[in-house]
């Protein structure tokens, strides 16, 4: 009976591991075409920042200080995909492993609502 409750779901929850899964595979490869542009931007903002002397002009200014604005907003961008993957891999883990739904010390404290429930509201079983 729990079976044909709960079958169903864990299938639905696999396919949606699945699809992730591979949305991230096709945003790794976007991610080592940005890493690509960044080593060339970081080596041009080295040598701007070796021969800043010779940038004196304003246009020039304004074009190295956007470069960097953008070379930061790009390793953000790669910070928040590796962050997005390892809750990925939580999610994952926490799908296969029983346990953790049972021990509340394995989820983020800060997530849960009352004590003896996790995230999901279900009650928690204590061994």
């Amino acid at each position: 009976m729990v079976d044909a409750l709960i079958g169903p779901l864990v299938g639905r929850l696999q396919g949606l591991a699945l699809s992730q899964a591979q949305a991230l595979v096709a945003v790794k490869n976007d991610i080592g075409r940005l890493g690509d542009k960044l080593m060339f931007l970081q080596a041009f903002l080295r040598e701007a920042d070796a021969k800043h002397h010779l940038f004196s002009d304003e246009i020039t200014r304004v074009w190295l200080k956007q470069t960097r604005d953008a070379v930061f907003d790009a390793e953000d961008a790669v910070d928040h995909y590796y962050v997005q993957v390892d809750m990925s891999r939580l999610q994952v883990y926490m799908l296969h492993d029983p346990a953790a739904l049972r021990h509340p010390e394995l989820t983020d404290a800060g997530e849960l609502e009352g004590e003896g429930e996790d995230r999901t509201g279900l009650l928690c079983y204590e061994d």
